[in-house]
């Protein structure tokens, strides 16, 4: 099963890897990322010059300098919302034995916030909560039965080597 959120970033990736493998897409609004209150929908130079201390703490966040628990931006969505959202996806993954394979194209808010409840599992807080840098393209593999334990963390080695040319 693919599993994603229509946002364009994913939807793209969703439906090339549907068509690929002949797998229908399953649309949960439930995987959408984080929901970042004032700084939704604004590029890096908008939210750095409108929100510059929201933005400050996003980056120093995204960098892994700020604890998720001490982010605070502006009428984001609330942290325990945002996991009881992912979290409902997972469990509903875990529960359904008859599917061996699961793909889900997801934002990297969403990615991080399903790989900590993975890695956490029932000791699950968000003192231990961390932030991970995904390549594009990475694949993460995780085995679901008999309990969940991450197999592949963040692989690029299915992607090929770039060719470079010199030119005169």
């Amino acid at each position: 099963m693919i599993y994603a959120h229509y946002v364009p970033q994913v939807a793209e990736t969703a439906v090339i890897l549907s068509q690929h493998l002949y797998t229908p897409v399953t649309w949960d609004s439930r995987l959408q990322g984080l929901h970042l209150g004032v700084l939704h929908g604004l590029n890096q130079l908008e939210a750095s010059q409108f929100f510059p201390k929201d933005w400050y703490r996003l980056e120093m966040w995204r960098q892994g300098k700020l604890p998720i628990y001490k982010l605070n931006i502006q009428n984001a969505e609330p942290l325990h919302h945002f996991r009881q959202r992912v979290e409902s996806v997972y469990q509903e993954w875990i529960s359904q034995v008859h599917i061996n394979t699961i793909i889900a194209v997801l934002t990297r808010s969403t990615l991080i916030m399903l790989t900590n409840l993975i890695k956490l599992g029932k000791n699950f807080n968000y003192r231990d909560y961390q932030v991970y840098d995904f390549a594009p393209a990475s694949i993460t593999l995780v085995e679901l039965d008999p309990s969940p334990r991450l197999l592949l963390f963040n692989s690029t080695a299915h992607l090929q080597p770039c060719l470079s040319f010199e030119t005169s």
